[in-house]
């Protein structure tokens, strides 16, 4: 499975995880109805260095990608990366790929947004960007999600990155 996985994803069920290995899709997984832990995340970035996360658009699903992302951030380092898959129309990755087939998976896969636009994409709708007190707030919790991240350069990175997307500039 390994040998002929393209991508690797974590998926919320395991008719996700069947439906897209009959699609062509050899690289998902799904925690089986518990929340994916830290170590699984570690485990699946020794096989390849980017995990994308591909959770459902409802609000169950959104909150546990938000979680998955607060449990991987201590799995990463300059060289991982975790992404973030949202499927349109409130599709999940078995009714996708049986709608739309595998060439529209394998895009909506390649078109997954990397933490940094997917963190600054949920805190912003969180908090008013147009406001000081806003910013402040958004600055200080990627502050806190940074420190669960281990040492090295990303987290510098990822916080001069919010910065400039709320206009800044650099420190």
């Amino acid at each position: 499975r390994q040998a002929r996985a393209k991508n690797w994803l974590v998926v919320e069920g395991y008719m996700d995880v069947i439906s897209l290995y009959q699609a062509g899709v050899h690289g998902a997984v799904a925690p089986m109805g518990t929340a994916i832990t830290t170590q699984q995340i570690e485990k699946l970035l020794q096989l390849h260095p980017t995990l994308t996360l591909c959770f459902d658009g409802d609000e169950a699903g959104q909150k546990a990608a938000w979680r998955a992302m607060e449990v991987g951030l201590p799995a990463l380092s300059d060289s991982k990366e975790l992404r973030f898959l949202t499927l349109p129309q409130q599709h999940d990755p078995d009714t996708f790929v049986k709608t739309f087939g595998l060439s529209a998976m394998q895009q909506q896969i390649a078109n997954a947004i990397p933490l940094s636009q997917y963190l600054f994409s949920m805190l912003s709708r969180r908090y008013d960007i147009g406001i000081a007190e806003g910013r402040g707030k958004l600055l200080a919790e990627v502050g806190q999600l940074i420190q669960r991240l281990p040492k090295g350069s990303y987290g510098w990175i990822l916080r001069e990155d919010m910065r400039s997307k709320l206009g800044l500039g650099k420190r």
